[in-house]
């Protein structure tokens, strides 16, 4: 991206403004496994197993996280980028014309639910690294976003370093990060697998620090936080509290019902056609009942029924998956599973598993009671964005959308009657009635 004109800066997210190009970008469909049979059982799980890490499925919760993700980073470059000639007179610096603290987003969910491949999909998902060249012919790289995993090892530190490349101490590497981040056009940092600090002696402490000094860099940050993490930054003062807890967002298990559930059940199934045998839309509910609609734990009961069905010579339909979910190899999702379908309706457990626990009353952004509602709302919130951009942006944005859409007449929309959605607690509720007298 060279232009001399306009602001590339902010112009490289535009093509990102809708939600079919982001779901283009993200997903990664499962490879089928037609060789299987040639492979030892061992080896055969395992490649299951990887076919399920390397797929992503953008659920319509996924995209509208990545969504917000975009707006946050484009809303970034049109606050503190305008033109070449102004970059160009402040680059260099001593003072970076960043803020000097940037309130994080947090995105939380059960363990399994999916947070960290929302964040490998945001690779795959903003603008590759490309450079500009300034007016006095200077080049820049541009570099649209970082994310970075935390270690055991991890602190402020060794955060900063990472992002720097540099050593030194924490306020010394927060102004190198600071100025690399406005002269290479970060527009974005994801933080992930805190875990691994909260399973220190000295983890809330460390906690803060490592927090504390991504949100100085000044750019929009998002970490990914397990409930337990939750928990502990409760504990923290008043100031730290609004700091870094006041925009949380959840990445909860589908519905059982859900469009999003059956499809994602029907990618499964459709990479051992031959094995996995158990109707996607039919059994839904009661998969949903055997996994909570928990992305990892649906990969593992797959996984044991599969293993079981080569040993056997049976296919997998949903008796199979009802005998994977009693085995032994099963045993830790299905506690899990059974704890989480009482949690609602026990105040001791919510005491003593605040790891499955969310402490907020989050709910999804969009209600899904209502699927137009749902749908004017996107169209509302991309309007807004839209009517904010400049010419020069809208027409960029217009060019992109024509070149991506089909040239096929769109079809009018049915009007399908959909039932009242459950609440979480009520079908929580049910599920448990149902492990009681089936189980």
């Amino acid at each position: 991206m060279t232009a001399p004109t306009g602001n590339p800066w902010a112009e490289r997210f535009i093509p990102l403004l809708n939600r079919d190009e982001i779901r283009r970008k993200v997903e990664v469909h499962p490879r089928l496994f037609a060789d299987y049979e040639q492979m030892s059982l061992v080896e055969a799980t395992k490649g299951l197993e990887n076919r399920f890490k390397e797929a992503f499925f953008a659920s319509n919760q996924c995209v509208d996280i990545l969504y917000e993700w975009i707006g946050l980073a484009l809303e970034h470059c049109r606050q503190h980028y305008h033109d070449q000639k102004e970059f160009s007179g402040v680059v260099h610096s001593k003072e970076v014309p960043l803020p000097e603290f940037a309130f994080p987003m947090c995105l939380t969910g059960v363990a399994g639910a999916g947070k960290s491949q929302l964040l490998k999909a945001l690779g795959r998902l903003m603008p590759m690294r490309s450079s500009i060249t300034g007016i006095d012919n200077t080049k820049f790289v541009l570099e649209s976003h970082r994310v970075l995993t935390v270690k055991v090892k991890g602190s402020a530190t060794v955060i900063l370093e990472s992002l720097t490349g540099q050593n030194g101490g924490i306020s010394e590497l927060t102004n190198v990060a600071r100025k690399q981040a406005y002269r290479d056009g970060w527009a974005f940092l994801g933080i992930d697998e805190f875990q691994f600090i909260t399973q220190s002696d000295k983890a809330n402490t460390k906690l803060m620090q490592v927090l504390m000094s991504v949100c100085y860099l000044g750019i929009p940050v998002a970490y990914a936080a397990n409930f337990s993490m939750l928990h502990k930054l409760l504990r923290r003062n008043q100031e730290d509290r609004q700091r870094l807890l006041g925009n949380v967002w959840g990445l909860f298990p589908e519905a059982p019902t859900s469009k999003d559930w059956v499809t994602m059940l029907e990618w499964h199934k459709r990479i051992a056609p031959d094995v996995f045998v158990f109707d996607a839309m039919t059994d839904a509910q009661a998969i949903h009942q055997l996994t909570g609609g928990i992305n990892r734990a649906e990969n593992k009961l797959l996984e044991v029924a599969f293993r079981r069905a080569l040993e056997s010579g049976r296919a997998v339909g949903l008796r199979e998956l009802e005998i994977a979910y009693k085995s032994r190899d099963y045993a830790v999702y299905r506690t899990d599973i059974e704890i989480l379908s009482k949690l609602p309706i026990s105040a001791a457990l919510q005491k003593t598993h605040k790891d499955l626990w969310c402490p907020f009353d989050i709910k999804p952004r969009f209600d899904s009671e209502e699927v137009f509602s749902v749908r004017r709302q996107e169209r509302v919130g991309e309007a807004a964005i839209e009517a904010s951009l400049n010419a020069a942006e809208r027409n960029a944005l217009k060019a992109h959308a024509a070149r991506s859409s089909p040239k096929q007449k769109p079809k009018a929309p049915k009007v399908v009657p959909i039932d009242k959605k459950k609440s979480l607690a009520e079908q929580l509720k049910e599920d448990a009635a149902w492990f009681e007298e089936d189980f």
